[in-house]
């Protein structure tokens, strides 16, 4: 039985700021554009951005020791809305810590994972997982710090790095007055999130069943895209999502939020936030234009 996916956002929405989507922005060049230009429909990007799209080296930003899901939605929430996180939305981020929307770590954090190079074939070890990290570090001095690392172990002189890419500085909604959903959405299809699957955000070691991995429940993992850390007027986000929302978010639920779990897990969002029933609605605190 194929069924079509419901339609949620229109490419035509998206070509109004990204000229021809597929490119970057304000650059327009084929040098500049995600995937080489090749994605330039909405609908594909959840072909590979799905629910159990995490990175391996990519971890949350707002000093939780998770990795990002990388899923359509809550990636292209956060991308977009960096005027409105406490933390960037990062691609290529190694350390566990809370950054600032300039990408500096505001207190001492640490390497989530092993960083390793490859000398002569072999894999070795340049900085184990859990090496302290200086408060004040930089992206660019992460990744300084890992280059001398590796060099260090016997990677050749040229080794390069790149720092992690901070989309806070890059893309955010350009609107700080009010929300315009409906710039990408269609049919009000931001108020109801319909997804039953979680937000893969940590694979756990020699774990291969998908339904064990960690994931974010569903309608937490869209709501906390933006809503990151203690910024939001609802006070620290992750404790009013899990207490009063009944949502669940990897390893800092107990027991720990498999996607077996996600499955028969109750959020219950809209009992306040609901559009139009006046209490906390989305899309009144939203200012949905």
């Amino acid at each position: 039985n194929l069924s079509p996916r419901r339609t949620i956002v229109a490419t035509d929405k998206c070509n109004v700021c990204h000229g021809f989507l597929g490119t970057a922005s304000g650059s327009n060049t084929l040098a500049n554009a995600f995937h080489g230009g090749a994605r330039n429909i909405v609908e594909a990007c959840p072909v590979c951005h799905d629910p159990n799209r995490a990175s391996s080296g990519n971890v949350m930003t707002n000093g939780v020791a998770l990795y990002e899901s990388f899923q359509a939605k809550r990636f292209i929430h956060g991308i977009h809305s960096n005027a409105f996180r406490s933390s960037p939305f990062t691609h290529g981020n190694v350390v566990a810590g809370a950054f600032d929307k300039s990408g500096t770590l505001l207190s001492a954090g640490y390497f989530l994972a092993d960083v390793t190079t490859s000398v002569s074939g072999a894999t070795k070890v340049a900085i184990p997982a859990g090496t302290a990290v200086a408060a004040g570090s930089t992206f660019d001095s992460i990744a300084a710090v890992m280059n001398a690392a590796k060099i260090a172990v016997g990677a050749p002189s040229t080794t390069t790095t790149a720092a992690a890419e901070n989309y806070a500085e890059e893309v955010q909604w350009p609107d700080s007055n009010g929300i315009n959903c409906n710039a990408c959405h269609v049919n009000n299809s931001q108020y109801k999130d319909q997804s039953a699957v979680g937000a893969m955000v940590l694979k756990p070691a020699g774990v291969t069943d998908p339904l064990q991995w960690m994931v974010i429940t569903p309608k937490a993992a869209t709501c906390m895209s933006c809503h990151d850390g203690t910024s939001a007027k609802v006070g620290p986000v992750l404790g009013h999502v899990t207490q009063w929302g009944g949502a669940g978010f990897g390893n800092l639920s107990i027991p720990a939020m498999t996607q077996a779990r996600a499955f028969g897990t109750l959020e219950v969002c809209d009992d306040c936030h609901a559009p139009g029933n006046g209490v906390a609605a989305i899309d009144q605190v939203h200012n949905v234009k």
